[in-house]
């Protein structure tokens, strides 16, 4: 009996290994949300859209597939097209759907599939890719 009861709590304790990683919890989400073709296909639209209105798209407009990926205890889910980094201005534009809290923030990073995510060396960064050119980046 005693040889059953520790290999269940060894189990669940495997299963429930990547239940507290913020991070990988929503590559997973991303993954389950949409494909990296629809990932890209909407932030096409996004970039496009930036280019003659730079109002937050809001949550209402979202797809489906967006407002399943951003669902977690954060509410201050956001939209926005930009930069790797400000002094990145020959680099892609990327669509970033970002939930902002406190010091710390958490989101998806859309870019072509040829852009590679390397986290900055003097930032407390994260990233994970979910397919090549979109990642999960995670900024403590």
């Amino acid at each position: 009996m005693k040889f059953e009861i520790s290999s269940i709590i060894i189990a669940l304790a495997l299963v429930c290994a990547g239940c507290s990683d913020p991070v990988q919890g929503l590559v997973d989400r991303t993954r389950r949300a949409a494909t990296a073709e629809e990932w890209r296909a909407w932030a096409a639209q996004m970039i496009e859209r930036d280019k003659t209105n730079s109002t937050p798209l809001p949550r209402s407009e979202w797809p489906e597939f967006v407002r399943r990926t951003a669902t977690d205890d954060r509410t201050s889910w956001e939209v926005s097209v930009g930069r790797n980094t400000d002094m990145d201005t020959n680099g892609p534009p990327l669509v970033m759907l970002v939930a902002l809290g406190g010091f710390e923030s958490i989101g998806v990073i859309i870019g072509p599939p040829s852009y590679v995510e390397v986290p900055p060396p003097q930032y407390p960064q994260i990233s994970k890719e979910v397919y090549p050119g979109i990642y999960v980046r995670a900024v403590h």
